[in-house]
């Protein structure tokens, strides 16, 4: 029996690190809040990402997918 190297992912090779950093259902949820957040002078916070080892927090509003920039 050949023995096939996945990595150490149980079903399949390593993912993206987009994947983990946006994954589709958030993808999803910036498209749906697009034009509201564009025009609100409140927007929505779709995500909030943090580094767990410093003191940075970034709270994500809109999405580019074209570009991949937060804003």
């Amino acid at each position: 029996m050949k023995s096939i190297k996945t990595g150490h992912f149980p079903y399949g090779g390593q993912p993206s690190y987009r994947d983990f950093l946006i994954p589709q259902q958030l993808k999803t949820l910036f498209l749906e809040h697009h034009e509201s957040n564009r025009t609100s002078l409140d927007p929505l916070v779709i995500a909030k990402y943090f580094n767990p080892v410093g003191a940075q927090t970034w709270y994500m509003t809109e999405f580019d997918p074209q570009d991949e920039i937060f804003f």
